[in-house]
């Protein structure tokens, strides 16, 4: 049996973390990111070509948006790290709702639990310019029990 070297873990370390400063350097990682309504309901349209889009709110982190569309249907998208995660909420989709303030002047979390193993959670941050509480009445007609796990924070909601 071989003695343990810490050199060569010393080593393996450094070499790995050269590895990744390289790939940083050459931009093999950039965060997905939505700049507007438009990139949001581009994005949609690759997975989805068929989507009516009726009204966006993408959040103000750039990180996420729904999208209503035409006959009541939303669409969901949300940036993972470089990549986006796209859905199409049917009946009972929503397992829980919640609109929340959050600590910025106005702004308020529009937060969504849903039924896939894959991703459960999603999140939008929405200005004080958007109405919070319609976004919330239209995704609470996606719960999987209506009337069940619906919380609207203030009056302002």
């Amino acid at each position: 049996m071989q003695e343990f070297d810490p050199l060569v873990l010393l080593l393996s370390v450094l070499s790995v973390f050269a590895v990744f400063l390289i790939n940083r350097w050459l931009g093999g990682f950039t965060p997905a990111h939505l700049n507007s309504k438009a990139d949001a309901l581009a994005r949609l349209k690759l997975d989805y070509p068929a989507f009516e889009e009726q009204e966006t709110v993408v959040g103000g982190d750039g990180k996420s948006a729904i999208l209503a569309g035409a006959g009541g249907g939303i669409a969901l998208v949300q940036a993972i790290g470089d990549r986006f995660l796209t859905r199409l909420l049917g009946p009972g989709d929503v397992k829980a709702l919640s609109l929340e303030p959050s600590g910025n002047a106005g702004m308020q979390h529009l937060r969504l639990r849903l039924d896939d193993f894959t991703n459960a959670a999603f999140e939008l941050l929405l200005s004080p310019e958007t109405n919070g509480a319609a976004w919330h009445k239209r995704l609470a007609a996606f719960l999987d029990a209506p009337g069940q796990s619906v919380q609207e924070a203030g009056p302002h909601g």
